[in-house]
């Protein structure tokens, strides 16, 4: 290892110490939090590679798997949902079309997300007030323990620096009802800058457990069939057997664990 990047990780540790939590930092070149965007080159940096049309394939099929597992299943109740890394509300508008009883908090560090947000979902949620738009430290002030339903994370936690993570995770077990559910699409790993190897199935463990999960060891057919539907880029379903955690995913829903032991050591 070279000094000069000896001397990064050295800083990195040291600010990830003396820094205080900001709920959602993304990593270096994730997404830009300030700059501008179109909605196209928003939908890029949101899924990128893979063959054309992948964000619409991918967002009917995540939106599918959700119906299923969950919005058809409490349809006739008064469901309270938050869309932790919501950018521009890709399953915010299907749900709130669809279930007319139900109210979502979209979260998003990224102002430009934010701003195209409110573009892409109609006036006529938030006048109904069906739908409000937060940055990550708005949504942590504003709301306390157990109102949520539901909380969605979709390929958000990989690009959010460890020490954050470990912030943000009991945060979202606590902002959940007891019989409250985790929805997450993500990498097998945290895409960490000073190469520590954190598999977030293992940071889920003291807050949540397994309900039904898409994965390559667990769901393999699935699996298969969801990654060829969109057309995944980089560690898609041909290479699964090779390609690197950081490059697998899996999609799932996950219960709360009431009374978690995991708690008081983070």
């Amino acid at each position: 290892m070279s000094f000069i990047n000896s001397i990064l990780i050295w800083l990195t540790k040291f600010f990830e110490k003396i820094l205080p939590p900001t709920y959602g930092i993304y990593e270096k070149g994730s997404f830009p939090t300030h700059r501008k965007l179109t909605l196209n080159q928003a939908k890029s940096l949101i899924l990128l590679g893979g063959k054309k049309e992948r964000w619409e394939k991918e967002t009917e099929f995540t939106y599918s798997f959700l119906k299923i597992n969950f919005l058809e299943k409490n349809k006739e109740k008064e469901i309270f949902i938050a869309d932790y890394g919501c950018g521009i509300g890709r399953l915010i508008l299907p749900i709130l079309k669809d279930y007319p009883q139900t109210k979502i908090v979209g979260v998003d560090e990224s102002e430009s997300m934010i701003e195209l947000a409110r573009k892409w979902i109609p006036k006529i949620f938030f006048d109904e007030k069906r739908v409000e738009l937060l940055k990550p430290n708005q949504f942590f002030e504003k709301y306390q323990k157990k109102v949520f339903d539901l909380i969605m994370a979709i390929y958000v936690f990989q690009h959010i620096f460890l020490k954050e993570l470990r912030k943000i995770l009991p945060a979202i077990y606590q902002l959940l009802k007891d019989d409250g559910k985790l929805f997450i699409v993500n990498t097998f790993q945290n895409d960490d800058p000073l190469k520590r190897v954190v598999t977030i199935k293992d940071l889920l463990k003291p807050y949540f457990e397994k309900e039904i999960e898409i994965s390559p060891f667990e769901n393999k057919k699935d699996y298969i069939f969801w990654m060829g539907v969109i057309g995944a880029g980089y560690g898609d379903w041909q290479k699964m057997e090779k390609a690197k955690l950081r490059c697998q995913k899996f999609m799932g829903i996950y219960r709360k664990k009431i009374n978690n032991a995991g708690w008081s050591n983070w």
